[in-house]
């Protein structure tokens, strides 16, 4: 548009570092513009309250003085859109080395995923052709292993944050080539290093090790897990700006904030969600518990909405316990039920919470019998992904319709996937 070409006209072509940033623009756009269409599209897929369920799972708007043909007509758009939502095998990332991925990552706005087998070793692989383009040495000692990694300014120059279950977090640099001006022979360098959680002690592969979130907005680090404190960190400053106590003996296992940045460059950028101070917490023993990041006391301040689901007050704790497993995975949910967080358990079991009022879950889906080791939330589309040590992933709608099983490779001639870790 006119005023696109305005606001960059002053941009160098010669100068590398405009080319890198006028590429970055062009692809945040793009990728903004196809996620907002793509989340508009499956909109009507989330379940809402005091709407009729169709006989294929979904959901959809009919008052009971609407005619048979319409209803039929709704319910074959919803049954059309939860089919094109079938999963196809793309690629096929060669294993190397004795030990099994661990941790699996993608970039937001590149084709990218970074993998880790658990040790010391990271790699970040161009999923449309299936090659290596970096490799990363965390450096970390023997006795310990990464728990969690998470790409940081994702819009902009990237780079990669693991997390160790010593408590120590890096944060590597020049980990991606973004396009032809970059030095893809580059070697990725750390950027910043610091014990995020000192009490931790490493070694001990039945704990949760260290857990991390990132808020790209606040610019600051959540740091979590086999401890009873949740410490927030500016990374700007590099100071920790708040410690607090989760009074739970059991491990942290995974946790999310109740609020995600919406991004639009055709209008004002604004939030989804409570806020970002609003983080909710997944234990082992099955609990969960929401807490308020502005309480800078060493206590586990837990919040209550009333009255405006915009405003946080203080009030009774806000604890869950209707888990009785391990907590495997919380995600904020998007769409039109934008103050629920979904969890789920390792006993297949999983829930979704109103964060405003409600003291128990307002939906449960007892989405498998074998042990569920792994979980995802798609963050623009009501799709759900679960994973078990039986060799099998499920992709699942919110109203529990199972869309797919994964059981075999599709390139492989039909071989058996492994275990889902």
């Amino acid at each position: 548009s006119a005023e696109w070409s305005h606001k960059y006209c002053n941009l160098d072509p010669l100068n590398p570092e405009d080319v890198i940033f006028l590429y970055q623009v062009q692809r945040n756009l793009k990728i903004d513009n196809y996620t907002k269409n793509l989340s508009e599209s499956f909109a009507d897929l989330y379940p809402v309250p005091n709407k009729k369920r169709s006989v294929y799972g979904g959901f959809a708007d009919f008052d009971d003085n609407d005619n048979e043909g319409e209803k039929a007509a709704g319910e074959y758009k919803i049954a059309v859109k939860k089919k094109s939502l079938k999963l196809k095998e793309m690629t096929i990332l060669p294993k190397e080395g004795p030990n099994f991925p661990k941790l699996l990552k993608f970039h937001s706005y590149e084709s990218v995923l970074a993998t880790s087998d658990g040790t010391d070793n990271i790699s970040v692989w161009n999923i449309n052709n299936s090659t290596k383009v970096k490799t990363i040495k965390n450096s970390n000692p023997g006795n310990t292993r990464i728990t969690s990694m998470s790409w940081i300014n994702e819009r902009n120059r990237t780079k990669l944050l693991s997390g160790c279950d010593d408590g120590s977090v890096r944060i590597w640099d020049k980990v991606l080539t973004q396009c032809s001006s970059d030095d893809d022979h580059a070697k990725p360098e750390l950027a910043s290093a610091f014990y995020a959680l000192p009490e931790l002690e490493p070694g001990n592969k039945r704990k949760s090790g260290l857990i991390a979130e990132w808020q790209q907005s606040e610019g600051r680090l959540i740091a979590g897990g086999a401890t009873k404190f949740i410490r927030c960190w500016d990374l700007e400053s590099e100071k920790l700006t708040t410690c607090i106590d989760t009074n739970i003996s059991f491990d942290l296992t995974a946790f999310t904030t109740a609020w995600d940045y919406v991004h639009n460059e055709s209008a004002a950028s604004g939030f989804s969600g409570i806020g970002p101070d609003v983080l909710v917490g997944g234990f082992g023993d099955g609990t969960v518990k929401v807490f308020d990041l502005r309480v800078r006391e060493k206590q586990g301040a837990a919040m209550t909405l009333k009255e405006s689901p915009k405003i946080l007050r203080r009030g009774r704790e806000r604890v869950y316990t209707e888990h009785k497993s391990w907590i495997v995975n919380l995600s904020y949910t998007h769409g039109p039920n934008s103050y629920q967080i979904v969890s789920g358990a390792i006993a297949g079991d999983v829930r979704w919470w109103d964060l405003r009022a409600k003291s128990s879950s307002i939906r449960t889906i007892e989405i498998q019998r074998s042990p569920m080791t792994a979980m995802a939330c798609h963050s623009k589309i009501p799709l759900l992904g679960s994973g078990s040590d039986a060799n099998f992933i499920k992709i699942w709608t919110p109203d529990g319709d199972a869309l797919q099983v994964i059981r075999h490779h599709e390139r492989l001639n039909g071989r058996r996937i492994g275990r889902v870790s």
